[in-house]
């Protein structure tokens, strides 16, 4: 209930130091309780994790996620096992803590062992990463044995489901894809897009700061390509955003996005 309460404020409030004091003493509950792996599989991925990186340097985190995976596996909880496992696979590719090739190997290990234990959501997920992966790398992906479903057929199974996080996941890593690939114009189609289907998406989750920065330099490039204001206009408000969340959560986190954004 305390951890509940402390991921709530998160989300919720502008309280951020309060959410993360009651994570804080949450996790040390967590740590003497005889049931520590449990509470550990069940409370790692949104309740622990997304507060501590977005509150504390990222590039620290994502470890844990390997600790909390051998605490779900001790416990039996296949299901949060592999969203660890998925989770710190992403944590390789958006924070460089792995190569590209690195990442696309260890993810097509993770997506036969989703496959084995019929995990559809973060199968199909990871199939988004590893699309990423390819394009970026110019490397084909080793998933002979796994159906890898191509981006148009990932935005079917999002129609037919509904399911809000495949959909989320398919749009990010497209995202990414062209802001890499220098095509702004499409980065910002893509994200007017994704807004105007899902106005009520979660604004304090890890992606989400990268979708924002990216957005932020887009724009920018824009307003410099075509001399319309609106562009610039677009990419003033998320240095705002940028600058806000630099004074709410982390300064180590955000400072140097904005930065770059001016």
């Amino acid at each position: 209930g305390l951890a509940t309460a402390g991921y709530s404020i998160f989300l919720y409030t502008e309280e951020i130091q309060l959410a993360k004091n009651i994570r804080k003493v949450s996790e040390s509950l967590v740590e003497e309780s005889p049931k520590k792996h449990l509470l550990k599989s069940r409370l790692c991925n949104e309740l622990f994790v997304t507060l501590k990186m977005s509150t504390e340097p990222m590039h620290c985190t994502p470890i844990v996620f390997l600790d909390y995976y051998k605490s779900a596996m001790m416990s039996g909880d296949i299901e949060n096992a592999l969203v660890c496992r998925w989770n710190y696979c992403c944590a390789g590719f958006w924070l460089s803590m792995l190569d590209l090739s690195s990442v696309s190997r260890y993810a097509a290990v993770c997506m036969k062992e989703m496959a084995k234990h019929k995990q559809s959501t973060i199968l199909y997920s990871t199939m988004c990463l590893v699309h990423c992966c390819s394009k970026l790398s110019g490397i084909a992906s080793a998933t002979a044995d796994i159906d890898l479903k191509s981006y148009d057929e990932l935005e079917e199974i999002v129609g037919e489901t509904n399911n809000a996080l495949l959909a989320w996941q398919v749009f990010i890593y497209q995202m990414c894809d062209h802001f890499f690939m220098r095509e702004y114009i499409v980065v910002a189609e893509l994200s007017e897009k994704f807004s105007e289907k899902y106005p009520s998406s979660p604004q304090k989750r890890i992606l989400q700061f990268f979708r924002t920065f990216y957005e932020g330099i887009a724009y920018f490039q824009i307003a410099r390509d075509t001399r319309q204001n609106k562009w610039r206009a677009l990419g003033e408000k998320v240095v705002v955003q940028i600058s806000q969340f630099e004074e709410t959560m982390s300064k180590w986190n955000f400072e140097n996005k904005s930065l770059l954004l001016w």
